[in-house]
């Protein structure tokens, strides 16, 4: 019987049949008794009505037996599987065989076939299974999407697949774990007017019987792969080839026809950074073409498939005429060499289990950066990767980060192992292996272990190991170090305590919590630290050798490491040279001072950069938890007024919107006086130099201060009102299409807009409102229309913008509402205008939005007793509209008590600081207080 004959029954037998819906095998893990070794998989996708899309499917799934057993376990989601004709044949004898009946268990999507009769330990079976199933829009698993082509203005539909970690079991029954890993025949039946894309190369077109203009897309058998890679796309998009032949693997690139043009700059480096990477690895790429597909509505960047990778059409895509696009040529290459080194860190060599996810992301995310390093021109590349650790060191010293290497029993926690801690912290550890070892040992263990593993599946330790074998003249003991960064959560504080009369230093950790905590379960947490080191006898930011290591083992633990003859007396030390290690860094304050009073002079830039960077967030965020004393933050901060790199003004950025006590501080009027007075004497000179310097092709590390220093020169009221910004506004509101020009540079926008809603009145605001309405393409450009909105100080425009926000008509998606009612309550007058407008229409808010989220945010900003009390009332009286209120209640008050506690402890003492700042930069601001 032909495959479409076949899938007519599936529908009209599959409900007769009978299954047991709870199963009996509840393991979050499949059982080992069989091994698929080939699928020969046949999909018939038909597109004709997009609303009610549908595929149809068999699959032939060659079976290794490990062991005798009566039931054969799969994967299976979401699919009609037609339990009439199921079939299994022994491939290798003679077999009678006969079905039991089907277990069903939802939670592990598993698919169980009972058997009467046991399968044989070392026999070899085939097991045949017909299904069918509807092209979801969720973009997972085999998914639908549209787009319109702007040639035509027609709307086109495409589809494609997106099975990471878990959703092939969406598009065909499978064993759906990495470990699993086989062969692939793949058969696309589709209309012949569409393209039929796979990992491998198209074998041969044949007419599909049954259904006219329809043919058959058989593809050549795949490389032993696991079933996250498989991929598959049906679309009617154009293909670019690259012409550069600096790899032997041929390149295509598929696009919208109306968008062919954008997709040229990927056809043009694919190949080059291919090259890199083959010569770099010592490893051929084994496939002779790999296509990449730019996906309309793809939420992902990329996805990795083997042969077939995937992309967010928005990366992809560049304007030659975009003033952007030299920085999203520089994005793109890292992207592509993200997913191009996953042919070999994920699918060449893949983990066992999502447990070490990270040896996939890390890898990619940190060759990406080399391949993007190595490859550009003009690159920017140290700093890209200097802007991740600022990222990961937030991450990574909350309570709830976790390991790197993450046992993963649920759908949490495999989602947890693709956040941050996988991409971010694996990349900074092998970042910090690669110092430790040096380039050529690296490299040489990254060889053997591809070499050894190549199309196999591997645990961290396997990794380490090769390591190991490499380091051993270097450093005894690799696998414990590494163990040490990847079995447990978060990172160290290093703290540096000199005895200046007897040249020591004494050198200790401890983790390092945002908000730390007084218990045993941090005390016994260490880590084996390099340390690299100079000082001001030096300066030698060049080399960041490894000169000593604080050791982490049972004789050592808890035990400071003391070190002689490091420096002078009168020499400051700074340790961690170019953020080679993993930690941050706590001097004691003669140290600090020395630090200071360099940075404060003409011989700052003799300190590495990515160092001052270092010193400003390690000062801010030591003092904004707790370990050291304000006093020394703002001194570090005093010196940024003659910085003009980006990395230290990132970092200070960072530090002081995300402690948590600062943004507390920021809300209390006499704080906020006395910090923005401090922040506007030191940001004057730099925004100054760049307000008035040349634009033209400068790099985009100045464009990125260019950006910050408006800002933050918005925030803290730099300019009280800039009659060039506001004439730039009004000039953009005259024009007759302003949705379609606007002449603002981009880098500007925030401080201009925000200048003209400050100092207008409704009609700037309603117009930069419209605007929101037309600019439903541009992500960036909302939200900085969104963020200035809330510049007014008018409160009926304030409360008008809380009810456009949440009223029934509001065309906003919900992370953007979210997003601009964290801009509202960060307003002096929003807050209390947010409290009273959310506290009277709870009722109707907790059908619109996150009510629990809404609330949580202005939590985050009450500083008093009184209104902490009436927040927790106001919970209590409507706890129906909050999840688990109690918890919640418990969770602000416990926050909350501490910070107000905090705030009653230092409030005086941090102003008194700036106050002497201020007086002796000259700055009187006691009429502003009084």
């Amino acid at each position: 019987m032909d495959l479409l004959r076949k899938l007519c029954f599936i529908c009209l037998f599959c409900a007769d049949f009978a299954t047991v819906i709870n199963g009996s095998y509840t393991h979050y893990r499949l059982p080992t008794a069989i091994k698929p070794k080939h699928y020969d998989l046949k999909i018939i996708t038909q597109l004709e009505s997009p609303e009610n899309a549908i595929f149809n499917g068999e699959v032939s799934i060659e079976l290794d037996i490990l062991e005798d057993t009566k039931n054969i376990t799969l994967h299976a989601k979401n699919l009609t599987i037609n339990e009439t004709q199921i079939d299994l044949k022994r491939l290798d004898g003679d077999f009678q065989w006969c079905l039991e009946g089907i277990e069903i268990v939802p939670e592990h999507d598993y698919y169980i076939i009972l058997l009467c009769e046991a399968l044989l330990g070392g026999g070899k079976y085939e097991l045949h299974l017909n299904f069918a199933s509807t092209l979801n829009e969720n973009i997972q698993g085999y998914f639908v999407t549209t787009y319109e082509d702007e040639s035509t203005n027609e709307t086109k539909w495409m589809a494609a697949t997106d099975f990471q970690p878990t959703y092939a079991r969406m598009a065909f029954p499978c064993w759906d774990e990495p470990n699993y890993k086989a062969t692939f025949t793949i058969w696309l039946g589709h209309s012949k007017s569409l393209n039929a894309l796979s990992n491998m190369p198209l074998d041969k077109e044949t007419p599909l019987e049954g259904l006219d203009n329809y043919v058959w897309s058989k593809f050549q058998e795949s490389v032993v792969m696991s079933t996250y890679l498989v991929a598959f796309s049906i679309n009617d998009f154009v293909s670019l080839k690259s012409g550069d032949n600096a790899s032997e693997t041929e390149f295509r690139i598929w696009c919208r026809k109306d968008k062919s043009a954008s997709c040229e700059y990927a056809a043009e480096v694919s190949p080059k950074i291919l090259k890199y990477l083959e010569e770099k690895l010592k490893l051929p790429n084994p496939l002779k073409i790999i296509d990449q597909i730019a996906v309309p509505n793809y939420p992902n960047e990329g996805m990795e498939n083997w042969g077939l990778v995937v992309y967010s059409e928005s990366y992809v895509y560049i304007d030659s005429e975009s003033i952007e696009k030299q920085f999203l040529r520089e994005y793109l290459v890292n992207l592509i060499a993200h997913e191009l080194v996953h042919q070999w860190f994920g699918n060449i060599v893949t983990m066992k289990w999502w447990t070490d996810t990270w040896l996939n992301e890390g890898f990619a995310k940190y060759f990406g950066f080399l391949a993007a390093k190595d490859f550009l021109a003009d690159q920017n590349t140290d700093y890209n990767l200097f802007l991740h650790y600022l990222e990961i060191v937030h991450f990574d010293s909350k309570l709830q980060t976790h390991p790197v290497s993450l046992l993963v029993t649920n759908a949490t926690e495999l989602e947890q192992s693709f956040d941050a801690v996988s991409y971010i912290k694996g990349c900074v550890i092998l970042r910090m292996v690669h110092i430790v070892l040096g380039h050529e040992a690296f490299f040489q263990a990254l060889q053997s272990y591809l070499e050894k593993y190549q199309y196999r599946n591997v645990e961290q330790s396997d990794l380490f190991r090769e390591f190991s074998k490499k380091s051993r003249d270097i450093v005894p003991n690799m696998e414990t170090i590494l163990y040490s960064w990847t079995l447990q959560p978060g990172y160290p504080l290093v703290k540096i305590w000199r005895n200046y009369e007897y040249g020591s230093v004494d050198i200790s950790q401890q983790r390092f919590l945002t908000e730390p905590r007084q218990n045993s379960e941090d005390a016994d947490k260490c880590w084996w630290i390099p340390l690299s080191y100079t000082s001001s006898s030096e300066y030698d930011f060049a080399n960041n050798t490894i000169k000593s290591w604080l050791e982490c083992d049972e004789r050592t633990k808890n035990k400071p490491l003391r070190l002689y003859n490091v420096a002078e007396s009168n020499d400051w030390i700074i340790f961690n040279i170019q953020l080679s290690g993993f930690y941050r860094v706590m001097y004691d304050p003669k140290n600090w001072q020395l630090i200071t009073n360099t940075l404060l002079s003409d011989q700052y830039t003799k300190i590495h950069v990515f160092n001052r960077a270092q010193l400003v967030g390690d000062a801010i965020a030591l003092a904004c938890n707790g370990h050291q004393e304000y006093d020394i933050a703002f001194g570090i901060l005093e010196y940024l007024s003659h910085e003009y790199e980006y990395p230290p003004w990132k970092s200070a950025w960072d530090e002081l919107e995300k402690c948590s006590c600062e943004s507390i501080l920021k809300t209390i009027p006499k704080y906020r006086i006395y910090y923005n007075a401090f922040m506007r004497n030191i940001l004057k000179p730099v925004f100054n130099h760049v307000s008035h310097s040349n634009t033209t092709d400068e790099g985009h590390e100045r464009t990125f201060l260019r950006v910050l220093i408006s800002n933050w020169a918005v925030n803290v009221d730099l300019e009280k009102k800039s009659q060039k910004d506001i004439e730039s506004f009004q000039k953009w509101k005259s024009l007759p299409d302003p949705d379609i020009l606007n002449p603002i540079q981009v880098y500007s926008r925030k401080r201009i807009y925000c200048q003209a809603i400050k100092f207008g009145n409704a009609s700037e605001w309603n117009f930069l409102w419209q605007r929101l309405q037309y600019n439903s393409g541009n992500s960036g450009e909302r939200k900085t229309i969104l963020q200035s909105l809330n510049c007014t100080s008018n409160e009926n425009l304030l409360k008008s913008y809380l009810d456009v926000i949440f009223g029934n008509e509001s065309a906003l998606e919900n992370d953007e509402k979210q997003y601009a009612f964290i801009a509202i309550i960060n307003n002096e007058s929003g807050l209390r205008l947010a409290r009273e407008f959310c506290m009277k229409h709870i009722e109707e808010l907790h059908t619109k939005t996150d009510v629990n989220f809404l609330f949580d945010q202005m939590a985050s900003k009450l500083y008093t007793m009184e209104d902490l009390n009436t927040h927790i009332q106001f919970i209590q009286n409507h706890r129906k509209y909050f999840e688990n209120a109690d918890d919640k209640i418990n969770m602000i008050r416990e926050n909350n008590l501490s910070k107000i506690q905090w705030i009653e402890d230092n409030l005086d003492k941090i102003i008194s600081y700036l106050d002497k700042r201020l007086s002796r930069m000259g700055v009187e601001i006691a009429n502003e207080v009084n």
